[in-house]
């Protein structure tokens, strides 16, 4: 049988093939991922389609940019669990160029997320900054 698979946001990534259990009515799938309960979606087309819960719904380009930040921010979280190796190695005085480059390197990457992810969130902010605008202007 197969399953609608969905990432963190609900958004429709591909269809799995579970394995049948030995229970009636009992399907292994691969784990660590996330299935709908919903079903097929309308269409087999990867970040097209959104389990709200309810029903499947059309993917707007918002859902796809807090798709996209949230991917951002996991991937800091990865990045510095990973430095924390060739940290510790420099503070000891036992690094190699392997550990600088690596810390060169997701350095990096981290700056280059950084920029992309302020890019993303530009538009959010701008709003917010509005609204506090409008709501000072109303209380003077």
């Amino acid at each position: 049988m197969q399953f609608a698979q969905i990432d963190g946001n609900g958004i429709y990534q591909r269809m799995v093939n579970g394995i049948e259990g030995d229970a009636p009515g009992a399907w292994y799938l691969p784990q660590g991922i996330r299935v709908s309960l919903l079903g097929m979606p309308p269409t087999d087309e990867p970040n097209t389609w959104r389990d709200n819960e309810i029903t499947w719904v059309r993917v707007t380009q918002e859902d796809l940019k807090w798709k996209r930040i949230s991917e951002i921010h996991a991937r800091f979280i990865e990045i510095g669990n990973a430095t924390s190796r060739p940290i510790r190695a420099i503070l000891m005085g036992k690094h190699t160029d392997k550990d600088t480059d690596m810390l060169a390197t997701l350095e990096a990457e981290a700056e280059a997320l950084r920029d992309e992810l302020q890019g993303l969130q530009q538009p959010v902010e701008f709003a917010v900054n509005m609204n506090r605008c409008v709501a000072e202007s109303q209380s003077i």
